[in-house]
């Protein structure tokens, strides 16, 4: 009996350590079976249960929620809990950028856009505010509040190249996009940013070098480097070159959110006097549209089509200007008609 009482005496700290309740240490004697207390326990007494009076389980040992910060799911099994892994919010500071970029949230994320500090972030998500209520001094303000937080903030350099560009700032919102890729090559938004203004500018044999800069790169940027491809051989006159871009950025909208897809073929069809094709594809981009403004639109340009195919292309193409395809939805088309 004597050393069973030694091994006790040994194990009764370690069940303290463990976080054990215990009111006391008895002196000597077995570990009895009745009462409760949280005071010192006597020879032959109970091991207290300290100032919660909490049960202990089978063999003594505590059950479950009676240890702070442990989860006992098993008495004799201790799992220790953990706070909950927080969602990353690179996905957030892109959803305020004008593409749709949902698709790039399996795309790898460098450690540069990870380090966002809060306060960066507090002020980016001010001017992402400003932007989308049109207030574009308000907006620069702030973001560039958060590049002087956070200089490596890539999504805030291409914000501010988005409002420098509706600004007319072009050369500043070049400069702005430049250096968010020269940062990290890998991040898509600073591409289109640049593609953008490119297509602005009427560059388009820049415009086709750049699209095929970032092709490969993830599914969404695939979309968009065909579709920039596709309008930079449609205005260089390359027709069978933009369908062929066109028809592939197609086949990567398979959930239909680029409806202006459509109507940029239905021009390429148009272009080489093929008005049935064409009409087929002004009818797919009314089915998917869901913007009034450029419903109507491409239903005057299939009117244009229709007259024996007689209407001049710079009749057309002026036709083809009243639609600037801005909704959030459809972000891929608002440079098709310019």
């Amino acid at each position: 009996m004597l050393w069973a009482v030694t091994i006790m005496l040994c194990a009764m700290p370690v069940l303290a350590q463990k976080g054990a309740p215990s009111g006391g240490t008895g002196t000597g004697g077995t570990r009895g079976t009745g009462g409760t207390g949280g005071g010192t326990g006597g020879t032959g007494g109970t091991r207290g249960s300290g100032g919660t009076g909490t049960s202990p389980g089978p063999g003594g040992w505590p059950t479950r929620g009676t240890m702070p910060g442990i989860d006992n799911s098993q008495p004799g099994v201790f799992l220790p809990t953990v706070d909950p892994i927080p969602q990353p919010t690179v996905v957030e500071d892109e959803a305020c950028l004008p593409w749709d970029l949902t698709d790039m949230r399996g795309a790898t994320v460098s450690a540069m856009r990870l380090g966002v500090p809060s306060k960066a972030r507090s002020e980016y998500e001010k001017a992402c505010g400003a932007f989308k209520r049109k207030k574009l001094p308000e907006a620069e303000q702030h973001v560039r509040g958060a590049i002087d937080k956070y200089s490596k903030y890539l999504a805030a350099y291409v914000m501010l190249g988005q409002v420098l560009q509706d600004q007319q700032k072009i050369a500043e919102a070049r400069e702005a996009c430049t250096k968010a890729l020269t940062a990290d090559p890998t991040y898509l938004p600073p591409y289109l940013c640049l593609a953008g203004l490119l297509d602005r500018e009427n560059q388009w044999a820049d415009l086709l070098t750049l699209s095929g800069q970032f092709r490969g790169m993830n599914p969404v940027g695939d979309r968009y480097s065909h579709y920039f491809s596709a309008l930079a051989h449609f205005h260089l006159y390359n027709l069978p070159e933009a369908q062929k871009s066109v028809t592939q950025a197609i086949a990567l909208d398979t959930e239909h959110h680029q409806p202006g897809l459509y109507f940029l073929l239905a021009q390429i069809y148009g272009e080489q006097g093929d008005v049935a094709d064409a009409q087929a594809q002004i009818k797919l981009f009314l089915k998917y549209s869901n913007v009034r403004e450029d419903k109507d639109a491409a239903k005057q340009y299939g009117r244009c089509e229709t007259i024996s195919g007689e209407t001049s292309v710079r009749a057309k193409r002026e036709v083809s200007k009243t639609s600037n395809f801005t909704n959030k939805s459809e972000p891929i088309s608002q440079a098709v008609l310019a």
